[in-house]
Parts: structure tokens; sequence; C-alpha cells
């Protein structure tokens, strides 16, 4: 008998490996090299979003400017995500990752001279955010699609939970870092530290020794290559409901971090520079939530922890809603990291053991395509609805939606979806001849 097409076999999980340790990809040098410098940069990263969101709002006292930041630095990459997916497939992704990364650090060094220099007006950090959001567009594929290449194959699932734990750990750690920066020697230090931690990043992509994996053909159009993508994601629907949560998920969920200066004011009646305590609580939530999360995760399935992550967010956004104290504000944004994180981990795990190498890029693309839009939407529908009416009125819409979702998820069982598994395919050509 002849074997069955690799299409027809499901292949939702990689080989597992003889340990459990889940710190195992750590002892591969370029990994750890990796995981150090990305931890650094991105703390530094929410240093600069912290300090930069309260120099903007204290120039504007408006919403709504928040709001068109985060468009700004996001809506570029809602159009290139997908041709860079394309691309990461094609091209050296270290190749990318190195340009990215060294036009950020000149955005970053001009955010910092402009505002030692008293340039830095709302409609330069707009300027500046969307030459970021560019880089973020070319960026975010082939950086997702890199970090498995850096481990072996069967260490994959636990490389992409270190990835996003290290980010978690920068998340808590950042605003920490920010806050007293802010409140010593001003925003331009949490800025410049930012800029200075890209040449670090840039030595490590150039020293790293990825895996050589099978690239997508060259030969096929561009456009092709989208379309093919495009397809394999919607005939999985498993991966269907993936893009549509991350999406949602993004706009109602994520979209809070970056109202933090507005519920500072508004709501709890203190600075705009008091977001920072708010984004520490979500760091540390969501380091519990990934500390939880790597040890007993894998223990319960998919679709219980995406119920558990809407609870979360729906007790954030309806007790903002309530007019807390300060330290319960801290808290519940606590609560919707550790929503974050567990949504994250349900939805990268699932699309990372369920897509080969030479579709990682494109598959990826698709996926945040849906969260580098949800969140800028998010923030500016909840900006609007706060300068129309009031903070409190936009948190209260907010639950609604999110109630919204996680009863239609509980009543019709497509959360179930999740956990099934999903079928890979090993070449372009193979995708039209998939089915559900």
């Amino acid at each position: 008998m002849s074997a069955p097409p690799a299409s027809a076999l499901p292949a939702s999980v990689p080989k597992r490996t003889k340990t459990h340790d889940p710190w195992e990809p750590l002892r591969h040098k370029s990994f750890a090299a990796f995981f150090c410098a990305a931890s650094i940069s991105n703390a530094a990263s929410w240093m600069q979003l912290v300090a930069v969101s309260a120099v903007l709002f204290d120039l504007t006292h408006r919403s709504s400017w928040l709001g068109l930041q985060t468009v700004a630095s996001l809506l570029p990459a809602v159009f290139l995500t997908p041709y860079a997916g394309v691309l990461a497939d094609r091209v050296s992704r270290r190749l990318i990752l190195i340009v990215t990364q060294s036009v950020q650090m000149s955005v970053a060094f001009t955010m910092w001279w402009a505002y030692r220099s008293h340039y830095l007006t709302p409609w330069r950090i707009i300027g500046l955010s969307f030459v970021s959001g560019i880089t973020v567009g070319f960026q975010t594929s082939a950086w997702q699609s890199f970090v498995p290449l850096l481990v072996p194959d069967a260490q994959l699932t636990k490389a992409v939970k270190l990835n996003s734990m290290q980010y978690t750990l920068a998340r808590a750690i950042g605003p920490a870092m920010a806050g007293w920066a802010v409140h010593t020697s001003g925003p331009g230090t949490a800025i410049f530290a930012n800029a200075i931690t890209y040449p670090m990043v840039i030595a490590v992509l150039i020293f790293a020794n990825p895996r050589v994996v099978t690239k997508a053909s060259r030969d096929q159009h561009i456009l092709r290559a989208l379309i093919d993508g495009a397809l394999f994601m919607a005939r999985q629907r498993s991966l269907r409901l993936a893009l549509i949560l991350g999406t949602l998920l993004a706009l109602c969920g994520q979209s809070l971090q970056y109202m933090a200066p507005a519920v500072a004011v508004k709501i709890l009646h203190k600075t705009s520079n008091d977001n920072a305590p708010l984004l520490i609580g979500l760091g540390i939530g969501a380091v519990v939530g990934s500390i939880v999360g790597t040890m007993y995760g894998d223990r319960v399935s998919r679709n219980a922890r995406t119920l558990t992550s809407l609870v979360m967010y729906i007790i954030m956004a309806g007790t903002l809603a309530l007019h807390p104290s300060f330290p319960v504000a801290i808290f519940v944004y606590g609560v919707g990291g550790a929503a974050h994180f567990t949504m994250a981990m349900v939805l990268n795990t699932l699309i990372h053991s369920g897509v080969p190498d030479h579709m990682r890029g494109r598959a990826l693309s698709f996926y945040f395509l849906g969260i580098l839009g949800g969140i800028p939407l998010g923030t500016q529908i909840l900006g609007s609805l706060s300068d129309a009416f009031t903070v409190r009125t936009a948190m209260v819409i907010d639950v609604g939606v999110l109630a919204a979702l996680f009863i239609w998820l509980a009543v019709s069982g497509k959360g179930k979806l999740l956990d099934a598994p999903v079928l890979v395919a090993t070449d372009d050509r193979e995708i039209s001849h998939q089915t559900q």
C-alpha cells in the first residue's frame, strides 16, 4: 500500500522530545543570545512607549490623540504585513530583521533628539510613529518565523512559548524602568535607553546560527503566493477562528493598554505619567500568566483557556468602568496582562504547530494583520468614545462586545475547533487540494 499524501496527515504538533523541560531551547547559544537581547530591547521599547504616550497626552490633553498615534504606528503594518509574509518565506529573515532594526534605531534616536531640542510636537510624534509602523509591517512576520529556526524542529513549541515569555517579561520590566526614568530624569532618558539597545540586537542577528529550511519558490508571482497563503488559512476552520479571535481581542482587549494614560487621568484622577504603574501591573500579570501557562497550560484545552481569557478581559474593562481605586486599577490591568498571554499562547502555538516552515511567514502575516489592525482601530474607537462621552461609557461598550463573544463561543461550541488538528501541506501546490 502506498503511504497517504502528506496533506492528509494531521500534523498539529511537532514530535515531542524526551524531555519536558520548558527551558530546553535556552541550551542553544543562538536562541539564548537572541532571547536575552530581545528581552532587553523589548523592555526598552516599553520604556519609550510609556514616555512618549505621556508626552503626547500632556501636549494635547485628548484621548483621541493616543488613538491616532496607535493608528499611525500600526496602520502601515496592516497594509504591508501580507506582502512581508511572502517576503519572509522567500528571502533571509535575518536580513529583514537587521534592516528593520536599523531603521527603528534611527527613529528612536531622532525621537530622542527632537525631545531634547524641544522640537517634539504631536504631529512629529505621529510622523515618527508612522515610519516605525512601516518597519513593524516588514518585521513582525520575519521575527516570529525566525525564532523557531534557532532551535531544532522538535523544540519549536517551547521556543514559541519562551519568545512570548520574554516579551511579557519586557512588558513588566519596561514600564517600571520608564516610571523611574521619567520621574528622575524625564521622558528623554527612557527614549534614549530604547535607542541604544538596537545595536545589541543587530549584533546578535549577525552572529546567530539559524537552521536551514526550505524557502518558498521565487518563481511564483507574489500575488499568487499571497493568495495561496490566504487559501491555506481560509480552508482550515481552526486557523480561521484563530484569525477572528486574534482580531477581536486585539480590538477590545489589547487596545486597553494603549488607553492607560487616559485611564490614569480621567478615571483615576492621576497624571498621565501614572500610566506606568498600570502597565507594570499589566506586565506582572502577563509574567504570572506565562509561568502558569508554561507549567500547566498543556493540561487545559485551548477552548477552555480562550473562554478564561475572555472572562479576564471582561473583569478588566468592567472594573475600570466602575471608577476603581488606583491599586484596584493596577490589579485589573494585571488581570488583563494574564488574559493577553493566555490568548497569545493559544493562538501562537496553534498557528506555529500547524503551518510548515515554507509557509510560516505568510500564515503569521495574516494572523498579525488582524492584531495590528485591531489594536489601532480599537484604541481609536475607545479614544473617540471617551472624548465624545466618558471613558466609563467606552469601557461599558467594550464589556458588551467581549461578553457577546464569550456567549457565542460557549453556546455554539466553536471554541472546540481550536483543539482540532490542522492539515499541513508540504508544498504550495498541495494547498488547492486540501479540504476541511
